[in-house]
Parts: structure tokens; sequence; C-alpha cells
């Protein structure tokens, strides 16, 4: 379970650099208020992710 893990979190942490990288790129081409909003937005965005792997679902196995 623990190389599942580290895949998620690889995941998450690719996740989170490519959207850094989008916004970067994207809102020099963009006035600002909507730069902005997509800045607030990638923000929320980052913390959901970061609050999602901290609470990733493990099986609990159930004896019959």
């Amino acid at each position: 379970m623990k190389d599942e893990k580290n895949e998620i979190d690889k995941l998450i942490d690719n996740m989170i650099q490519n959207g850094d990288d989008f916004l970067q790129n994207l809102t020099p081409h963009l006035p600002h208020s909507i730069a902005e909003s997509i800045t607030m937005f990638n923000d929320s965005h980052k913390q959901n992710l970061k609050i999602g792997r901290a609470h990733v679902w493990t099986p609990v196995t159930v004896p019959y």
C-alpha cells in the first residue's frame, strides 16, 4: 500500500505543478480581472488536492 500512496503523491504533485505552469503561461495573455480569478481558482484547487492527499482512502479488510 505504501507504493500506491507514493504514486498518488506523485500524481498530485504533478497536477499541482502542471496547473502552476499552465497558469504562468496563460495569465499574461488575459485581462487582469480574469487572470486574478483564475489564480484564485488555482490556489483553491491546490488546497483541495493537498487536503485530498491527507485523506486518501485506504481499504479496510473486514473479517467474515
